[in-house]
């Protein structure tokens, strides 16, 4: 009974401290946004994930060209997958 009285305690005593309540749903918000970035604002662009260290280390305004190869299998991802590592190119 006295610990469930101290939870209770302390919930009233943090939901009137307002700083406290705005720090925590500042938290959460970027857990949400550190967890659920990929889904919110995707990056379209192609090849955005792939570096090749030859030609990031040269000079700006570098150009080349690259041939994609095409790929055999087509692989599915599920949401945990995408959610942990991306899609895959």
């Amino acid at each position: 009974m006295n610990n469930n009285n101290a939870v209770i305690n302390f919930r009233t005593r943090f939901l009137k401290n307002k700083a406290a309540v705005v720090a925590l749903l500042f938290i959460l918000l970027a857990i949400l946004l550190a967890v659920f970035g990929y889904f919110i604002a995707p990056d379209n662009s192609p090849n955005a994930n792939r570096m090749i260290p030859e030609i990031g280390s040269k000079k700006p305004w570098f150009s080349t060209l690259l041939l994609k190869e095409k790929r055999q299998t087509i692989n599915s991802e599920n949401f945990f997958q995408i959610l942990l590592n991306g899609k895959t190119e």
